[in-house]
């Protein structure tokens, strides 16, 4: 995408592809019992969350470039400095450039979750009531099925060309 002032941008936009998959599924469902002075209640929560990236770097895939004409470039002498924008789109000099591969096709998330609970209202006298409930949520992390989603490690520390840098990517493998 060619941007600059002036000039038309050109490549990829940033919307999403109409042939969007993304949904969730759920099934519910609740069971409740009267037992003398007992109310129980048990429950079960199975939802199945479903995304498809399916232009997650559009916008890079055909390339960035802008034009300021702020660099320099190597006209028949050493750094010659440019300084018309058109003139730097015109010889094919760009400030900045940015190119993205997704070599591993589009995301195809998904993510099972999981709920469960029991709940038991008893009274105990005609003015009291006591309410006692446990409920367990299990919600994993997202998977893909070509494992290509990566995460970002706060804590993790490196070395790199001498300076301490906090923080990684992890980009998963087949394992």
């Amino acid at each position: 995408m060619v941007q600059h002032r002036g000039l038309q941008p050109t490549g990829a936009s940033n919307t999403n592809s109409s042939a969007s998959r993304n949904g969730s599924q759920q099934i519910i469902d609740t069971l409740t019992w009267i037992k003398s002075a007992h109310t129980l209640k048990f429950g079960a929560d199975y939802r199945y969350l479903t995304y498809h990236g399916q232009n997650v770097y559009d916008a890079y895939e055909l390339g960035q470039y802008a034009f300021t004409g702020a660099v320099t470039g190597t006209l028949g002498q050493k750094n010659a400095y440019i300084g018309n924008p058109y003139g730097a789109f015109l010889l094919g000099i760009p400030d900045k450039t940015y190119l993205d591969t997704n070599t591993f096709g589009a995301i195809d998330g998904y993510d099972p979750a999981y709920a469960f609970f029991a709940q038991d209202d008893w009274k105990a006298t005609s003015r009291l009531t006591l309410n006692f409930g446990l409920r367990y949520e299990l919600h994993p992390r997202f998977y893909d099925h070509d494992a290509n989603i990566s995460n970002f490690l706060t804590d993790y520390q490196s070395i790199v060309n001498g300076q301490s840098v906090l923080g990684a990517v992890v980009i998963p493998n087949n394992g």
